[in-house]
């Protein structure tokens, strides 16, 4: 039986892995989050640029989960990534 994990990057800033891991939650109790899906290994990259969430989804119960926790950010979503030796050079880095 599979158990949904969550790494975070440990060099981010405390604010951002805050947001990050409420995002990250979200996507791990299997909340419907549009075109993403996961690698062969079943990992989801997440990159670490916020933005503004456009609609329901993992982005918005993130950022529910973290305004539970305490943290107001506002509303964050986060851009699902592909595996890293797919992505393009220059493209942001994975959390």
């Amino acid at each position: 039986m599979t158990h949904p994990l969550v790494f975070l990057r440990g060099d981010l800033p405390l604010g951002l892995r805050v947001d990050l891991l409420g995002f990250c939650f979200a996507l791990a109790v299997g909340t419907e989050c549009g075109d993403c899906v996961p690698d062969e290994n079943g990992l989801i990259y997440v990159g670490t640029e916020a933005r503004p969430v456009c609609g329901p989804g993992a982005a918005l119960l993130g950022s529910l989960m973290v305004q539970r926790l305490g943290r107001r950010p506002g509303d964050r979503a986060f851009t699902i990534l592909g595996p890293p030796q797919q992505t393009a050079p220059g493209l942001e880095p994975a959390a």
